[in-house]
């Protein structure tokens, strides 16, 4: 029985193979499960997962430019160093969605198509400009910026064999819902500083006595006119770069198959 799957943008295959269509009555289940260990308890350890349906991403940045975020409502400048996957299934199943149920030595195509979503789950308050999100969300083969959903589709005209898993048993249902993977993200921030008026003054009308002599006069005119009544300027101070480290729930598609007579 070959299994193969894609995102959304690329589109999900199940079991693709030929054949009479049969679908018993529809084994309903709870949208979701708080934690892994539910998820299994309900279903009495008695599923199939089917295999991952991507494999670990691999990084695409190493390290980023330098953009804007927030952290606990504090203002920084921020880069992507890296993210590392720590651990599988951390958290519950969410968007759950009954494919199909097909019975002993029967398979059935599918004449729906059924989507699952989910957005990232952060573990600090911490928000991304839209640069470094994106640059995050490729970093975690995401395909699109962090903050929006994640969605994995099972497109319509694919088949679900009886598989060799539920021998002994007189149907098999099949599954797909969202877990989480959990990743740690580390960045490098740098705070911004205030710059008094005064140095923002000085700086400028230095910068003036680099310029041909025709324009100094004009050039310090705008220096004055833009610092000398000005309560400071705020800009990032890159003399105190940190580490900051947090961890982000990552969405992933999850599949399974229950076994039962009925």
């Amino acid at each position: 029985m070959k299994k193969k799957f894609f995102w959304t943008v690329f589109v999900l295959v199940v079991f693709g193979l030929n054949g009479p269509a049969l679908r018993s009555q529809t084994q309903e289940v709870p949208t979701q499960f708080g934690t892994y260990e539910d998820f299994l308890t309900y279903f009495n350890h008695n599923i199939q997962i089917l295999p991952p349906t991507i494999s670990p991403p691999e990084l695409i940045y190493n390290v980023s430019d330098w953009y804007d975020l927030t952290i606990d409502d504090i203002r920084y400048k921020g880069r992507f160093i890296s993210a590392e996957l720590v651990e599988y299934n951390v958290g519950g199943i969410e968007d759950i969605k009954y494919v199909c149920s097909v019975g002993a030595g029967q398979q059935y195509t599918t004449t729906t198509t059924i989507q699952t979503c989910s957005a990232v789950k952060m573990s600090s308050n911490i928000s991304f400009s839209f640069g470094l999100a994106s640059i995050i969300g490729l970093s975690l083969g995401l395909q699109r910026e962090i903050t929006k959903q994640t969605c994995y589709t099972i497109v319509e005209g694919y088949t679900y064999q009886f598989p060799d898993f539920c021998s002994g048993y007189n149907s098999a249902s099949f599954y797909t819902g969202i877990g989480f993977d959990l990743y740690k993200i580390t960045l490098e921030i740098a705070p911004y500083q205030v710059i008094p008026p005064e140095e923002m003054l000085l700086r400028c009308l230095r910068a003036c006595m680099k310029l041909p002599a025709e324009m100094v006069e004009s050039c310090r005119e705008e220096c004055y006119q833009q610092y000398g009544s000005s309560s400071g300027y705020e800009e990032p101070n890159f003399n105190e770069i940190s580490t900051y480290v947090t961890y982000i729930y990552r969405p992933a598609q999850r599949n399974w198959v229950k076994c039962f007579n009925y």
